[in-house]
C-alpha cells in the first residue's frame, strides 16, 4: 500500500468515526503528507550523499537547516517535485560548490554572517506555509524569537567545534542560504504576494 493510499485510508477512518473536526482533519492530512514526503526525500539524499562520501556534510547541513527552518520558515512549494529539486540544488550548492569556491577561514566573514542572520531573522521570520498559517502576534513573536536563538546557537556551535574546517564552511553556507531564501520569500507580512509552483 502506497503512502497516499495509507493516509487516505486513515483520514477516511477518522472522518467516518467523527473523531476530529473537518479543519483538524485537513491539518492532520497535510501533516501526514508532509511527513511522508520528507521521509522519502531525506532517504534519497542520504543515499546520494552517502554514495559520494559526503554523508557527514549532509547530516550537518540538514540538521542546521531543519532546526532553523522549523521556526523561521522560508520558501514553500506546492508540488513535491519542485520542493525536491529545490532542496537538491540547495544541498549541492552549500555542500559541493560554495565551500570549494569560497572558504570561510576568518573571523570577519563569520561576524558578517552573524550580523546578516540577525537582521534577516528579525525582519522576515517567520514565513510559514499557507497550510499552517501563523496569525496571532504572540505566536509570531515566539517563532521569531526561537528562530533567532536557534540560528545564533548553531553559529556558536559551528565556531566552537568546527572552526575554519570544511564542515564549518558548509554550516555557515547553510545558515546563509537559509536566510537568503527567507529574505526572498518576503516574510509573513508578504505571504500573499509570494506564489511558488
Amino acid at each position: 500500500m502506497s503512502f497516499d493510499k495509507t493516509i487516505t485510508f486513515f483520514v477516511n477512518a477518522v472522518q467516518e468515526n467523527k473523531l476530529l473536526s473537518e479543519e483538524d482533519i485537513c491539518k492532520m492530512k497535510y501533516g501526514m503528507q508532509v511527513t511522508s514526503n520528507e521521509v522519502i526525500k531525506i532517504l534519497i539524499f542520504l543515499l546520494l550523499f552517502g554514495t559520494i562520501r559526503k554523508l557527514d556534510a549532509f547530516i550537518l547541513s540538514f540538521l542546521v537547516l531543519a532546526t532553523v527552518r522549523s521556526f523561521a520558515g522560508g520558501l514553500h512549494f506546492y508540488r513535491w517535485s519542485s520542493c525536491f529539486l529545490f532542496s537538491l540544488a540547495f544541498f549541492i550548492t552549500n555542500i559541493l560548490i560554495l565551500p570549494n569556491i569560497v572558504v570561510i577561514n576568518n573571523s570577519l566573514v563569520y561576524y558578517i554572517v552573524v550580523l546578516f542572520s540577525i537582521i534577516i531573522t528579525l525582519l522576515f521570520a517567520p514565513k510559514p506555509s499557507k497550510h499552517r498559517p501563523v496569525t496571532q502576534k504572540k505566536y509570531i513573536y515566539k517563532a521569531k524569537g526561537t528562530a533567532f536563538i536557534v540560528t545564533l546557537t548553531w553559529l556558536l556551535v559551528l565556531f566552537t567545534f568546527f572552526k575554519y574546517s570544511q564542515l564549518f564552511s558548509i554550516g555557515i553556507w547553510t545558515v546563509t542560504l537559509q536566510n537568503i531564501q527567507l529574505m526572498i520569500s518576503g516574510g509573513l507580512k508578504h505571504e500573499k504576494n509570494v506564489k511558488i509552483v
